[in-house]
């Protein structure tokens, strides 16, 4: 019985499951200054052939991280993102709330190698986009 137990416990969940992910952080600037509301999309770059899991994080005051256990593996990656002015507005019938303003620019892409490893990454985005 206690071999039964051994094993049951070997066999749940834990650090087996899935590849290990580490935190990707840095910054994101528009026209030279820090961008005030934002999101990053970063998907696995099939082109490459990279299947791991996808990842997501907002940009606040310029800074972004992914959430802990929940970024990047090592691979080549697609990353798209979207910028807000910050400024929260109504739309003009009414209705909808924008809490992260009016959009400054929007699916910026950029394709981007990572280490397994925790990684820095900041992006300039050109004044064309």
């Amino acid at each position: 019985m206690p071999v039964l137990i051994v094993l049951t416990a070997m066999g749940c969940g834990g650090q087996g499951e899935g590849p290990s992910r580490f935190t990707l952080s840095g910054t994101v600037t528009y026209q030279g200054k820090p961008v005030p509301e934002g999101e990053i999309i970063i998907s696995p770059d099939p082109s490459a052939n990279h299947s791991g899991p996808g990842s997501y994080a907002t940009i606040k005051d310029g800074h972004f991280e992914t959430a802990p256990g929940k970024g990047i593996t090592g691979g080549a990656y697609l990353l798209s993102v979207t910028g807000f002015d910050g400024v929260p507005f109504q739309s003009e019938d009414g209705g909808e709330t924008f809490l992260q303003g009016k959009t400054l620019f929007a699916d910026f892409k950029l394709k981007q190698q990572f280490q397994s490893q925790d990684e820095t990454l900041d992006i300039e985005i050109p004044l064309s986009k």
